[in-house]
This record gives C-alpha cells, sequence and structure tokens, in this order.
C-alpha cells in the first residue's frame, strides 16, 4: 500500500503506521501493542455480563493473532446499519479514511466516532450488539481484520471493564 492510498489528513508517521497495520493484518497477525503507541484511540466493544453492549477506551495493546485481513474500498457516508453482533470471534477495524461512529446500549458512554487512525476491537459476539454509522464528508476506508480465538491476547490489553463476557464463536467465518 503506499502512502497516497492512505487519506491525505495524515501526519507522515501516521500515514506509515497505518499502512503497516493494513499489512500486519493481513500477515497474520495485528499487532495492537504498536498501534497503542502511534495511533489514534483504541475503543473496546464488548458484550457485558447483563447481555448488552458497552464501549471503553483502551489504554494498552497486544498483539492479536487473524485469520483474514482486508482493506475496504471508499464507502461514502452517510450509512446506518441496525444494531448486530460481531461475528465468528470479533475483530478490527482502523480508521485508515473518514469516520465511523459505534454505538451501544449498555453504559454511559452510548457512541464513540472514529476517526483517522482510530481502532475499534469488536468482541460483542453475543447479546445485543452495535450500530455503525459512517460519519462525516470523506469516504470511510478502513483496515478490518477477523480474530482467532484472541480473549488470551486481548485480555492482556488494559482498559477492560470487570463486566466483560469473553467472545464466543458467532457464525461461521465469512470471506468479504
Amino acid at each position: 500500500m503506499s502512502d497516497k492510498s492512505v487519506s491525505p489528513h495524515l501526519s507522515p508517521s501516521r500515514r506509515a503506521l497505518v499502512g503497516g497495520l493494513g499489512a500486519l493484518a493481513i500477515a497474520g497477525d495485528f499487532d495492537l501493542a504498536h498501534a497503542a503507541e502511534d495511533a489514534g484511540k483504541i475503543w473496546g466493544v464488548y458484550t457485558g455480563k447483563d447481555m448488552k453492549s458497552y464501549l471503553c477506551e483502551l489504554t494498552s495493546g497486544a498483539s492479536v493473532p487473524v485469520y483474514r485481513g482486508f482493506i475496504t474500498p471508499p464507502a461514502p457516508p452517510p450509512s446506518w446499519q441496525d444494531a448486530h453482533p460481531s461475528s465468528f470471534w470479533g475483530g478490527i477495524t482502523m480508521i485508515m479514511q473518514g469516520e465511523l461512529e459505534i454505538g451501544v446500549t449498555g453504559g454511559t458512554m452510548k457512541t464513540a466516532l472514529g476517526k483517522v487512525g482510530d481502532i475499534f476491537v469488536l468482541i460483542d459476539t453475543q447479546g445485543d450488539g452495535h450500530t455503525s454509522a459512517r460519519k462525516g464528508s470523506e469516504p470511510l476506508m478502513t483496515v478490518q481484520a477477523r480474530f482467532k480465538e484472541p480473549w488470551t491476547a486481548l485480555k492482556k490489553m488494559k482498559g477492560w471493564p470487570d463486566n466483560v463476557l469473553p467472545p464466543k464463536e458467532f457464525g461461521a467465518p465469512v470471506n468479504f
């Protein structure tokens, strides 16, 4: 991926990080330890023990095994997707261009607006699920990766609350 395929609004170091993380996701691991140091925010989207979906901000990363990664083509805003759980074991969505808003049903923080460099770690494979909406004026481009069973690696990340219900497999893996 060349730097020109990533949003021109990124600094050169952020642009290199986004491109590098895309390559890592496709290679078999997504290095959230490196991302936590250099990228934007890392948002956790999880199912609570009450089966509602929640948001939290994660403060450290981990290297997480993935079985598949891909870069989405530009999709123009606006859009809205009703509540849905994450499939398989969950996954990662990293914003390369545009804005993505994720909404949940539980807790005090009901939405998070992801911007370029931000990452959503989506492990709400049970319960209510989350909503998603493309926002802003730029088309949305993301790096996405689907996890292999991730909880062993993800629970090393700091910021998960005590009420996290570890992800379990939901649906068969789907190729997009």
